[in-house]
């Protein structure tokens, strides 16, 4: 069974990264989480309050304090464990989805529409743009018609 990961995140103060809306879709599951932050947006070093700032004005639009679930690497850890495989769009975030999973790969050169994927997602602000569930839909859905 296969999957597709994908996630917003900002970074910690060691430039790693803190998922904040994770999401995950195969065939007969589907899942998105938006994960509390570990710590007080306050702990953060200079550069990466502003880069936290950056991203929550003009990419994913998430606020730091924003989230119902504790954030937790062994959930994430769990949710992944029943797939064979892992699929993700980017290095990046496939080198650190392999610390969740011992199989991941990236997805390249899949092109795709995402504003024709409808989505319930759980973020107010994602009705347009970003999202990581839309994303994760997309990417699946492009990926089964290559197979």
């Amino acid at each position: 069974m296969v999957a597709v990961v994908e996630f917003h995140a900002f970074k910690d103060n060691d430039n790693k990264f803190l998922i904040k809306e994770l999401a995950i879709v195969s065939t007969s599951f589907q899942c998105q989480i938006i994960f509390k932050p570990p710590y007080s947006k306050s702990v953060l070093n200079a550069k990466m309050a502003r880069t936290a700032r950056w991203l929550t004005r003009h990419f994913h639009h998430i606020k730091w304090d924003e989230g119902d679930v504790p954030y937790d690497e062994m959930l994430v850890r769990r949710l992944l464990s029943p797939f064979d495989v892992v699929y993700t769009k980017g290095l990046e975030k496939a080198e650190f989805l392999r610390s969740f999973h011992g199989n991941v790969k990236e997805l390249v050169d899949i092109k795709v529409n995402i504003d024709s994927i409808s989505v319930n997602c759980l973020l107010s602000q994602h009705s347009t743009g970003k999202c990581a569930l839309r994303n994760a839909k997309a990417y699946y859905s492009c990926m089964n018609d290559g197979l």
